[in-house]
């Protein structure tokens, strides 16, 4: 059985994204950069020596600290 022969269309394929598959990674990257840019918090920056208990905490919960204190500065 002889194979059919493949013919080539003459065009270029268009691709359109939805608008949040740019508006997205925009907005991450736009709190990406807000939060590197933002000076860290005092508590933040010596875990260690701080008398709160945030050196025991893992470093989700630290970021979340640093994020809720970037918000709290922002809104108040």
């Amino acid at each position: 059985m002889p194979a059919g022969r493949h013919t080539r269309t003459r065009g270029t394929a268009q691709t359109r994204l939805p608008w949040w598959a740019a508006v997205l990674p925009a907005l991450a990257f736009a709190a990406l950069f807000a939060l590197l840019a933002l000076p860290v918090p005092e508590a933040s920056a010596a875990p260690a020596a701080a008398a709160d208990g945030t050196a025991s905490q893992s470093p989700v919960a630290q970021v979340v600290r640093v994020v809720r204190h970037t918000l709290d500065g922002w809104i108040s």
